[in-house]
């Protein structure tokens, strides 16, 4: 008896993992089987496959884009030497700012002035971000009710499907009235459009790679300057790029939005407390 139980446990053993690593890998690709038995075909996997090597595409053609300096369509020595020392300097960068952070946070509850964070410390630490997330909670909480109780018009503590459209409405006309009063103070010179020299006034804090990325982020028609209408109006012009025309497709847009990688635009988001949606991008002129 002892000398045959031995070889089961040790088969038990191997095959176990190899049925749960099987299993994970069926789960892995559950959400791409359209298959009701749970597995995949070999349509889906070469579809699979093929979704792989086009978003490696577009990263790599993103890449190029952005660091394409001589508008070739590819990457010289020099310039892939600058691509790296860029992204050398960009993680540094990072690195310094989450040291910065880290210190900053030390010294906010290091009571004591050791240079350090105690248990008792960090306990009155977690203590203290616990509390400003509930305050944050509520306040996110309070502003959605407010929302609501201005929109809902029937009273029934809901906003239906008319309600939102009207808010949204609403909202879009109140931003729009606060960018055109904006686009008329950065217009200092009055000719109707927002020069780079002009955006770098507006912007003061912003270096003049992110203000070239703002530029490049309103100017849909690539002319080099913000007219009146892409100040007031981006969204509606993003949505008419995007469905097909040609004033927000050339090289030189792409690339600059690509230098411009961690900015984000006045894209537009769900509406707040209609349901949950996500908040509108940041906006740096209108806040």
């Amino acid at each position: 008896m002892k000398k045959t139980t031995f070889p089961l446990i040790l088969v038990a053993l191997v095959v176990a993992p190899l049925t749960i690593i099987d299993m994970d890998a069926r789960g892995s690709f559950g959400s791409r089987a359209a298959d009701p038995d749970g597995t995949i075909s070999d349509e889906e996997k070469e579809a699979a496959k093929a979704a792989r090597y086009a978003a490696r595409e577009t990263a790599r053609q993103a890449f190029i884009d952005e660091h394409d300096t001589d508008g070739d369509g590819e990457l010289s020595d020099d310039e892939k030497a600058a691509a790296k020392a860029a992204r050398e300097a960009a993680r540094e960068e990072a690195r310094a700012a989450r040291e910065e952070a880290r210190q900053a946070f030390i010294d906010e509850h290091d009571t004591d002035g050791d240079g350090e964070l105690s248990d008792d410390e960090k306990a009155a630490a977690k203590a203290a971000r616990e509390a400003a997330r509930e305050e944050a909670r509520a306040a996110r909480e309070e502003a959605r009710q407010a929302f609501i109780d201005e929109h809902d018009t029937d009273g029934d503590g809901v906003l239906n499907e008319e309600e939102r459209a009207a808010a949204k409405a609403a909202r879009e006309a109140e931003k729009a009235a606060a960018r055109a009063d904006r686009f008329l103070e950065i217009d200092t010179d009055a000719n109707n459009v927002v020069r780079l020299e002009e955006l770098e006034v507006a912007l003061p804090k912003a270096s003049t790679e992110r203000v070239a990325a703002v530029l490049a982020r309103y100017d849909a028609d690539g002319s080099g300057d913000i007219s009146a209408e892409e100040f007031i109006n981006p969204q509606r012009l993003e949505r008419a790029g995007a469905s097909g025309g040609s004033r927000s497709g050339s090289k030189k847009s792409r690339r600059s939005l690509g230098r411009a990688r961690g900015f984000r635009g006045p894209r537009g988001g769900g509406d707040a407390g209609a349901g949950g949606g996500d908040a509108p991008a940041p906006d740096p002129f209108v806040q």
